[in-house]
């Protein structure tokens, strides 16, 4: 059995509490035992209507392993006590969001440490070339990171090992696909900076950092609920609190906040999951773009030939990779360049990492990964634009521009099907 506690993020302190369970019998002990009579006694009390009895209550059959209650108990008590602790607590857990000198924090009125809370990051313009954002949490108001100052040796690659890629921005705004954001969990009391690379990512040796502690005239200000920032460039965004529940495009995009383009639903037990696309081309080319599955967030794959893990770099990663590719391809040769089109009801088997591919079909076929190591140039072709959304670069070899606008496509995944209820 396991037990996940969500929060509504369309009706404030309306909460969800979902109890999964091996089988019927399982579910028939737990609601007897006394655990649960004493759980519901102590977690009533709390919620609107003081009982139990005034939420709606479903119970649902899903196909997904588990263990014995006798193993998990003792996990479950501990959350619950941490639950009702919460409840009780929240007068004291409003979270605002306070920036100074080029950080920015949340926190509540109490500086309680280590609460977590979620911040959704939004881009509001664009330049002339994709511009990486991400944020990385420093250790004091000197905006040291493990005892190194900024202006010592070893700093930058300080702030590589520890920051959180956020997105980049797309190029041409006029495509009608929403601007790039990501959700983001942070924790109270903690100072969080901003880094800002144009025409590149922060992990390229040659990168040209601008940070926000850095920049003379970097802004950050109220905006609402919320902070907007702006670089001296004249680009920024904005970040607003978002509550302490990450959704279901969340958890699947987990990876892409760690610089992988790639999307999980490894955790999701034998469910099918739709997928609707939104894809604006901007390229004459024709795109075969689909997906496949890898066996980490470093892109190997299993050769179930030879069964041996082959990784991107490989001279026989390529043929491994397409021999596995799902179902869940499309095609741009019909498209119109400019408009946005909406592609609908592809359907994939949770359970797994997947990783995009695109062929790019003009005088001759060329295939890009998202990662570059398995590229023919060794070059990068796909970029995050934020949550479940790429930006792809179809030039050819040596005459690329790096625009990543050639294609763009955003994901949105839906359960195939709802969990049928049993009681």
């Amino acid at each position: 059995m396991a037990f996940e506690f969500y929060e509504d993020p369309q009706q404030p302190n309306q909460y969800l509490f979902y109890e999964k369970y091996i089988d019927g019998a399982a579910l028939t002990e737990h609601l007897g035992t006394q655990y649960t009579k004493d759980f519901f006694a102590s977690f009533a009390p709390l919620l609107v209507g003081n009982g139990i009895a005034d939420a709606d209550v479903n119970i649902y059959s899903m196909h997904a392993p588990g263990s014995p209650l006798s193993q998990v108990y003792s996990v479950q008590k501990g959350g619950v006590e941490l639950l009702n602790q919460l409840f009780q607590e929240t007068p004291q857990l409003s979270i605002t969001l306070t920036s100074s000198q080029g950080l920015f924090a949340a926190n509540n009125q109490n500086q309680t440490p280590g609460i977590g809370i979620n911040l959704l990051f939004t881009t509001e313009n664009s330049g002339n070339q994709p511009v990486e954002y991400g944020v990385f949490q420093v250790d004091d108001s000197n905006n040291s990171i493990k005892g190194l100052l900024p202006n010592q040796p070893g700093y930058l690659e300080a702030v590589r090992e520890r920051a959180v890629p956020l997105f980049n921005t797309h190029v041409n705004q006029g495509s009608a696909l929403p601007n790039p954001s990501r959700n983001l969990p942070v924790q109270t009391t903690h100072g969080y900076a901003i880094y800002q690379v144009t025409g590149g990512s922060l992990k390229d040796s040659n990168a040209i950092v601008n940070l926000s502690f850095q920049d003379p005239q970097f802004v950050m200000q109220p905006n609402g609920q919320g902070l907007s920032f702006q670089f001296s460039n004249g680009l920024g965004g904005s970040v607003a609190l978002n509550g302490p529940i990450q959704n279901f495009q969340d958890t699947i995009s987990q990876p892409q906040r760690r610089g992988f383009n790639i999307f999980d639903t490894s955790t999701i037990t034998d469910r099918q999951i739709k997928t609707d696309v939104q894809v604006v081309k901007d390229s004459e080319l024709i795109h075969q773009i689909g997906f496949y599955p890898v066996k980490d967030e470093q892109g190997t794959v299993l050769d179930p030939v030879t069964n041996t893990l082959v990784k991107p770099g490989d001279p026989n990663y390529a043929n491994v990779a397409l021999s596995q590719a799902t179902n869940f391809q499309f095609n741009t040769g019909t498209l119109t360049p400019g408009q946005v089109t909406n592609l609908d009801d592809f359907v994939i088997n949770s359970g797994n990492l997947y990783a995009p591919v695109v062929t790019t079909i003009a005088d001759t076929s060329t295939t890009y990964f998202a990662y570059k190591e398995a590229n023919p140039d060794q070059s990068t072709r796909i970029i995050s634009l934020g949550t479940n959304s790429f930006g792809i670069e179809d030039g050819r070899i040596g005459a690329t521009d790096n625009d990543f606008n050639d294609v763009m496509f955003s994901l949105n995944f839906t359960f195939a099907e709802p969990p049928y209820p049993i009681v």
